[in-house]
């Protein structure tokens, strides 16, 4: 998949299931989003093979880049208070939350009217 803003095109890929089976019930699995690191270098070949190692909740302290998190307000997947308290474990001056009304899981096929502006503005303001 892919997101276009100016002429940067920027692709992405998901990876593995969101929630997996524990004993009786399904647990939410956190979201790492990763970008490499330049020309030439790719997710597929380096990074996804080893971002199984990771306990991605374990290396929130160190993140220093800039951060947006889009949450719908109606997920029943990622809880906005789940959102919530992942955004209070980032550097409160690098991270954004934007909160989607009336949007699911999938903001950007719920509420694209919001979702797509809110990555166009924060990548225009890291940009800058």
């Amino acid at each position: 998949m892919r997101i276009s803003l100016d002429d940067v095109t920027l692709w992405f890929d998901v990876s593995g299931p969101s929630v997996v089976p524990r004993g009786d019930t399904a647990v939410e699995r956190p979201t790492l989003v990763a970008v490499h690191g330049g020309p030439g270098l790719d997710h597929i070949n380096y990074f996804r093979h080893e971002a199984a190692r990771f306990d991605p909740w374990s290396v929130l302290p160190a993140i220093r880049c800039p951060v947006l998190i889009l949450a719908g307000e109606d997920d029943p997947i990622c809880p906005l208070p789940v959102v919530e308290d992942l955004a209070r474990q980032l550097p409160a001056g690098t991270t954004r939350l934007v909160r989607m009304p009336q949007a699911r899981h999938n903001i950007f096929r719920d509420r694209p009217d919001l979702a797509f502006p809110a990555v166009e503005e924060f990548i225009r303001h890291v940009k800058d």
